[in-house]
């Protein structure tokens, strides 16, 4: 499995997961570029993906992701 992120801006970002022993981040983009975390499997729990760039978990860049 490969989580990818767009990144339409020109300000940078990328995607990270962590939770359930997984903590894994993603190359910081812009102008369109993919951030990717290859993971193998994930287990069934919850994880939170967010944005690693200082500041941008905290101003609200994060989510949730449940597995079954």
């Amino acid at each position: 499995m490969i989580i990818r992120s767009k990144n339409p801006q020109s300000l940078g970002h990328d995607i990270a997961i962590r939770g359930n022993g997984v903590d894994e981040k993603g190359d910081i983009v812009s102008d369109g570029g993919v951030s990717m975390i290859p993971i193998a499997d994930l287990k069934p729990g919850t994880y939170t993906f967010y944005c690693s760039v200082p500041g941008h978990e905290a101003a609200g860049m994060k989510g949730t992701l449940t597995v079954s």
